[in-house]
């Protein structure tokens, strides 16, 4: 597979693009006062020992602001990245995602053979039916989650 570059500009309006197309049902009513940024759906690819997963969830932005994701760690895995699979001239390409933004009452839903998340090999390998516990920073928020595993 061969990476590509992607400028930050570029990649923020990609992800916005792809924001509200495909959300789930369940996020349609969440605006209101006091409603949070928050994740919904996360699940991830097993993974042998030593082989890189991945993994996709939907980020849902009920708030009248932009929401710019920060840090995302995993407590199974190495370091996590955001990346974009393409297809260009008949082939494929993944590039980093410098940013994920996720634009004022939209969502910004992860799929296989789009926007995820990189899992570098960690500690153990990712098992169908286990989970991979996963960090991520919604705009100064720090959201916990496991993504159950999937083969």
């Amino acid at each position: 597979m061969m990476l590509r570059s992607m400028s930050g500009l570029a990649a923020a309006a990609l992800l916005l693009a792809c924001g509200g197309e495909g959300a789930p049902d369940d996020t349609a009513d969440t605006a209101g006062a006091g409603a949070q940024p928050s994740v919904r759906e996360a699940w991830a690819r097993a993974a042998g020992a030593g082989s890189p997963g991945a993994a996709y969830l939907t980020i849902v932005n009920p708030t009248a602001d932009t929401l710019v994701v920060g840090n995302i760690t995993s407590l199974d895995a190495g370091p996590v990245e955001a990346h974009e699979s393409t297809i260009h001239d008949g082939m494929a390409h993944m590039a980093p995602v410098p940013r994920l933004v996720v634009a004022p009452g939209d969502s910004l839903v992860m799929r296989p053979g789009g926007v995820h998340l990189m899992l570098t090999p960690g500690q153990r390998p990712l098992v169908a039916g286990d989970s991979v516990r996963l960090e991520i920073d919604l705009g100064g928020r720090t959201t916990q989650l496991a993504a159950t595993i999937r083969p």
